[in-house]
């Protein structure tokens, strides 16, 4: 469903914003607690942001939403021909008249000052919330798509939109289920599981963002959320061969993924470079491409051909560079390739 691209996500829900739905009392508080170890700094931050941690395990936030009403309306997506509903769904809005947002653990200080002192609040209240339950159908295809999926999102904006922080969190991925309904309507469950949350700076001109993929946010809680497992570390060892006086031989180099992934594959890029031993030379034949790392694998091996002859010479060395890891960190992230002269 995801590849027909018949459901745009901001477009269904300004037009369900537009029906101005009536508002509902409930509950005065709610409280939700997330992960933010931040994987991945995006070009350009402020210097403050840029200097936060990655991979903060032990860093979280707490969200506490005040005066909470909610409010329900649904949505519809017709086909091209403006005939058929091919998706549609009830969200619920989470209004707030006041919110408090607090940062614990690695840089809670900086992100308190840079983050949660410049939020003013937007979309509905002071905080935007909401919730969608939704079904497609599409009757072009053979046989036709249908299914139903839950979505979410959480936006906290800066008084000055333009040229301030905001945070955001929610998953739109379609690879979550429908979520509990009372009267037909999504409720809040107990806990929610971002695809990502963001940090995104805009201040003196600044377009870049702090970024944590995954995790879990509970509802109703004032205590820190488990942490996510920690990130893997590729490493590559150094290896050496005798290079034999004609023909090839076959240096192999070992990648190590430190602790093996439960969910998606970790993959890496690798490629030879001249040491001593040049391709020119003839001492070796060059090597590149890209390691993946299944659930559970956590060894990789690289192969590079060494190519034999009869002159007497030192011993001679190249390199393989390991380079745009994703799913992990890098450590030790170049092998050092010794080619025994044996003449």
């Amino acid at each position: 469903m995801r590849s027909l691209n018949v459901f745009r996500w901001a477009g269904a829900l300004m037009l369900a914003m537009s029906c101005s739905p009536e508002r509902v009392v409930a509950q005065d508080t709610v409280v939700l607690t997330g992960t933010f170890p931040m994987h991945e700094l995006v070009p350009t931050v402020g210097a403050d942001l840029a200097g936060i941690k990655p991979n903060a395990s032990d860093r979280w936030w707490r969200l506490t939403l005040n005066g909470v009403t909610y409010s329900h309306d649904w949505y519809g997506v017709l086909d091209e021909y403006g005939v058929l509903y091919v998706e549609w769904g009830d969200i619920t809005y989470v209004h707030a008249t006041s919110f408090t947002m607090e940062f614990f653990g690695a840089d809670a200080a900086t992100l308190n000052q840079v983050v949660s002192g410049q939020l003013g609040g937007g979309g509905y209240g002071d905080a935007f919330l909401y919730l969608v339950n939704a079904t497609y159908y599409n009757p072009y295809f053979s046989p036709p798509l249908s299914g139903t999926w839950g979505g979410w999102g959480l936006s906290l904006a800066p008084v000055d939109t333009a040229a301030g922080v905001s945070f955001e969190s929610g998953n739109h991925s379609r690879d979550i289920g429908q979520f509990p309904t009372v009267n037909g309507s999504p409720v809040l469950p107990a806990q929610l599981f971002p695809e990502s949350t963001t940090i995104s700076d805009r201040r003196n001109g600044a377009t870049g963002s702090l970024m944590s993929y995954g995790g879990v946010v509970n509802v109703g809680s004032n205590q820190p959320p488990p942490p996510p497992p920690p990130v893997p570390t590729i490493a590559i060892s150094d290896a050496a061969v005798y290079e034999g006086n004609r023909g090839a031989k076959t240096l192999r180099m070992t990648v190590t993924l430190s602790h093996g992934v439960s969910t998606a594959a970790v993959t890496v890029n690798f490629n030879t470079s001249d040491g001593t031993a040049t391709i020119a030379g003839k001492d070796y034949a060059a090597a590149s491409g890209t390691l993946i790392f299944q659930p559970g694998e956590t060894t990789k091996t690289i192969a590079v051909t060494i190519k034999g002859d009869r002159q007497v010479e030192p011993n001679e060395t190249f390199n393989v560079q390991l380079s745009n890891p994703v799913g992990a960190t890098l450590g030790d992230a170049v092998g050092v390739g010794t080619i025994i002269n044996d003449d």
